[in-house]
């Protein structure tokens, strides 16, 4: 159980979770499945920008700001959890985290508002926009950042909306030509991903090993993965590892 009602057994449980002023609930709800990506996207990101100061990063559907906090703390995930499985009242999280802004210039773009918001108030993100850019194109403040970025990042949550939100994302930041990085879950068709960016001239290309992701939340959501990546021709190996984890493969898309 979570604070909120019956414990989460699908990726769509979320929706509840995703957009409340205290993300205590949407922790708790995740920790049973190890959630680790935004673990994985930190620490992509930290390799990309060795050497480059300031590095801007656009944190596509950041939500409450998971991959920002563990780049400028430090922490883990299991940190994350554990701080977030306890009762603590949200105003003191920006003094717990203390989240340093290092050599990262970070802005969320979420539909999320109280997630963003949070995000910002606890220093993961120093920008945040509230824009749907699958409706229309980004703000004049959301460009501006854009054309600057450096890079664009995706966690895994929303890779069936990447398709129709890159080309705006990309035609917005023109002539600057950021990396992308993003994550499909196995049970999203990473073609149509490839095809939106690939006719903006970028090239993609898998980045690195395929990485942890979560472990299903229930044996119902497990089948209906397996069904779902069976039938983009990927194994049940390829899709779940030995400890039962979704596996992913990272795409990095950069102008070719």
């Amino acid at each position: 159980m979570t604070a909120s009602g019956p414990a989460p057994e699908r990726s769509e449980d979320f929706e509840a979770l995703y957009d409340l002023a205290d993300p205590r609930a949407y922790y708790r709800g995740l920790a049973p499945s190890g959630y680790a990506m935004p673990a994985q996207v930190a620490q992509a990101v930290r390799r990309l920008s060795v050497g480059r100061r300031p590095f801007h990063v656009l944190d596509f559907a950041c939500g409450y700001g998971a991959v920002g906090l563990l780049l400028r703390t430090g922490l883990s995930m299991a940190d994350l959890y554990r701080r977030y499985a306890d009762a603590a009242d949200p105003s003191d999280d920006a003094r717990a985290f203390d989240a340093a802004p290092g050599r990262w210039r970070i802005a969320g773009l979420d539909v999320a508002g109280r997630a963003l918001a949070y995000a910002q108030a606890v220093g993961a993100v120093d920008l945040g926009f509230c824009e749907n850019v699958l409706e229309k194109a980004p703000s004049a403040g959301l460009t501006a950042f854009l054309r600057q970025a450096d890079l664009i990042v995706e966690s895994g949550a929303v890779g069936g909306l990447l398709a129709p939100a890159l080309p705006r994302l990309i035609a917005a930041a023109a002539p600057r030509r950021p990396t992308i990085l993003y994550c499909p879950r196995p049970n999203v068709d990473p073609g149509p991903i490839a095809s939106a960016v690939t006719a903006h001239g970028y090239a993609v290309a898998p980045y690195g090993a395929p990485v942890a992701y979560r472990k299903p939340l229930s044996a119902a959501e497990r089948s209906t993965v397996a069904a779902a990546a069976a039938a983009l021709g990927l194994s049940s190996d390829a899709v779940f590892d030995a400890d039962g984890f979704m596996r992913v493969q990272m795409r990095c898309a950069q102008p070719s």
